[in-house]
């Protein structure tokens, strides 16, 4: 696994906040910048004034393929995404790598990564997709910090938008909203294609946060039903059609 890297991509509006984007899977190392002007764009349009970060993490994979089966030693590398892997196998075992990746960029990486390169004094979070899994392990950290006395560092808001982690009782989100000083916001679409097939076949029929709400109660998570608001199966819809939704949340 390579190490994640942080990089601005928009300058601040003369607001003292921030915000970090971090995508789901196969972002481009060789330019973060790759993909997020759209991001940028959209929440330069529903009012976020603040500085606008990417956290690129390592969720490529390579699938290193014999160009002789006499000569074992001689291979060729190429990048594969989840489409071309089709042996269930094969896609259960990149999806455990990937996992396991974005658990340790969240948990190891992310927050040394903020703390070196954001100045401004409230930091929030928009995560995508499996780049949701990298903001829980994030949030999560700094949970037990928090806890143990050992920092008072908390998150502004955190909006999940189609996240790929398991909403049940087992992450114990209810302690990990204590990393917030305002809200977990979390985007939902029952008829999401990714995460109605392939996370919950691949999960042993468990469901993401992604697809239905969070199960924990608490004052500082809120779902959205998004269903009829993006009316789409697919999982790349939410950032077309959910700015302005969680726009409202951005200055309370």
């Amino acid at each position: 696994m390579e190490v994640p890297i942080l990089t601005k991509i928009s300058d601040a509006n003369g607001a003292d906040e921030a915000i970090v984007v971090i995508k789901g899977y196969l972002s481009d190392k060789s330019d973060p910048e790759e993909g997020s002007d759209d991001y940028v764009q959209r929440l330069r349009d529903v009012g976020w004034n603040g500085s606008i970060y990417s956290l690129w993490w390592d969720a490529s994979i390579e699938d290193k393929l014999s160009t002789d089966t006499r000569e074992s030693d001689r291979s060729t590398t190429r990048v594969m995404t989840p489409i071309e892997i089709e042996d269930i196998s094969a896609t259960r075992k990149y999806w455990l790598k990937v996992k396991e990746r974005a658990k340790r960029a969240g948990r190891d990486h992310t927050m040394p990564l903020i703390r070196e390169q954001i100045s401004e004094s409230k930091v929030s979070i928009l995560a995508h997709s499996l780049g949701a899994r990298v903001a829980y392990y994030t949030l999560r950290t700094v949970a037990s910090n928090l806890l143990a006395l050992n920092s008072d560092l908390k998150f502004e808001n955190v909006y999940l938008l189609g996240g790929a982690v398991r909403r049940d009782s087992s992450k114990d989100w209810g302690k990990v909203a204590l990393a917030v000083r305002g809200q977990i916001v979390n985007v939902h679409n029952k008829d999401d294609t990714v995460l109605s097939k392939f996370y919950r076949s691949i999960e042993l029929r468990q469901n993401a946060c992604g697809r239905k709400k969070i199960k924990d109660e608490h004052p500082s998570i809120t779902n959205i039903d998004a269903r009829y608001v993006i009316n789409s199966t697919c999982h790349a819809a939410y950032r077309k059609f959910l700015f302005g939704t969680i726009a409202v949340y951005f200055h309370r």
